[in-house]
């Protein structure tokens, strides 16, 4: 992308990552779900953009009981598949999204039918 003004041209070569973030909201699932997620993602054409089964490991924030984990910025505003796991039992069903801003955040209960 080019961004000219004042006769000088800016070139951004790359964009930021959009950040998925998953967030525990009630104690019981802290209980259940400890302190590991991981998230993997599919695209229809089963390309998987964190890596083959489990995905990528997700970065737990103790304060605010979420796990994080970026999102490639090539897959900026395509529909992605996505089931977030912490390797044990606990896993959401199969769930989609389609990140088109900085960050989205998902719910335990209320997004992702976590129990």
């Amino acid at each position: 992308m080019l961004v000219s003004r004042s006769g000088g041209t800016i070139t951004i070569t790359t964009i930021p990552p959009a950040k998925f973030t998953m967030t525990l909201d009630t104690s019981t699932l802290t209980t259940y779900w400890g302190t590991t997620a991981y998230l993997y993602v599919w695209t229809d054409e089963d390309v998987k953009p964190l890596g083959s089964w489990p995905g990528k490991k997700m970065t737990y924030e103790a304060s605010s009981k979420s796990f994080t984990c970026d999102i490639p910025a090539e897959y900026i505003g395509k529909k992605l598949n996505f089931i977030v796991h912490n390797n044990t039992g606990w896993q959401t069903s199969n769930k989609v999204m389609n990140p088109v801003k900085a960050e989205q955040t998902y719910k335990g209960n209320a997004d992702l039918g976590l129990n």
